[in-house]
């Protein structure tokens, strides 16, 4: 049973799809610190990973952002290349008429945690993001598979 307090299905779904709120100030990406056990909470509710922070600043159209990827509840508390989301990031950018007609968009992730990444995404023929990009080597090694295959 539902209290009048708690919301209902459709409107924590309203909530989470909210539109983007706009940050133009890249000081305000670096003060990014949410509370882990909130974020973890409202992740569960929502259904998602974690907080995508995205600095989209004043120029117009949109062709270079910063982000960062906060996921405490969902493995390391940061993502230095979050692919997963630069995808759709650019694609709503795209729907919100802040692309411009390169349908492209490069994100710069990383930075605050030394891990820097630079992500490449263009929308194809069909508006379908393309994610490339490249990031900083954070370990190397070799895989041996078992001779019992």
């Amino acid at each position: 049973m539902r209290t009048s307090t708690s919301p209902s299905p459709a409107e924590r779904r309203h909530r989470c799809q909210s539109s983007p709120r706009r940050a133009s100030d890249a000081a305000a990406l670096i003060r990014c610190a949410p509370e882990k056990a909130a974020l973890v909470r409202v992740a569960r509710e929502c259904h998602a990973q974690g907080l995508y922070a995205v600095v989209i600043g004043d120029e117009r159209s949109v062709t270079n952002v910063s982000a960062r990827l906060c996921n405490p509840g969902s493995g390391p508390d940061e993502d230095p290349a979050t692919g997963s989301a630069a995808g759709p990031l650019c694609a709503c950018l795209d729907h919100l008429g802040l692309l411009g007609d390169s349908k492209r968009l490069t994100i710069a992730q990383g930075e605050f945690m030394a891990r820097p990444s630079v992500i490449d995404i263009h929308l194809d023929h069909s508006s379908r993001p393309v994610v490339t990009g490249r990031c900083a080597t954070s370990a190397d090694g070799q895989l041996r598979a078992s001779s019992m295959w």
